[in-house]
């Protein structure tokens, strides 16, 4: 199936992927946050969003997650997994690669690049 389109409907605090032949799909509710998409890769199968607590008491900590839209899956455990010095507070980014990979990739506190490929 084909992803056209990914969006969010605030409405819900949902992201849906809009799939060819299936229609509507959402891929992730939270109803405690605000959710923004911050980056979606050129075949709409990648998305990082970022969670935002709706209401505030103190000090509020946005979370960046990383969706594969094609399993309907937060893949964020995966990338903690893979790169032990990632915590979800860290902004997370998207890259395409020359032959049509993408890559997740985050900068540590010294600055550091770690990249991924996402398959």
């Amino acid at each position: 199936d084909t992803i056209k389109k990914v969006f969010l409907n605030p409405l819900e605090n949902a992201l849906f992927a809009e799939v060819t032949e299936k229609g509507y799909l959402m891929i992730y509710q939270d109803t405690t946050a605000v959710l923004q998409i911050m980056e979606v890769s050129p075949d709409n199968r990648w998305v990082i969003i970022v969670s935002m607590p709706a209401e505030i008491t103190g000090r509020a900590e946005n979370r960046y997650l990383l969706f594969d839209t094609a399993r309907r899956k937060n893949k964020t455990p995966w990338v903690k997994e893979m790169l032990y010095n990632y915590q979800s507070t860290m902004p997370l980014y998207l890259e395409s690669g020359d032959k049509g990979e993408t890559y997740t990739l985050f900068f540590d506190a010294e600055g550091i690049e770690y990249r991924i490929m996402l398959e």
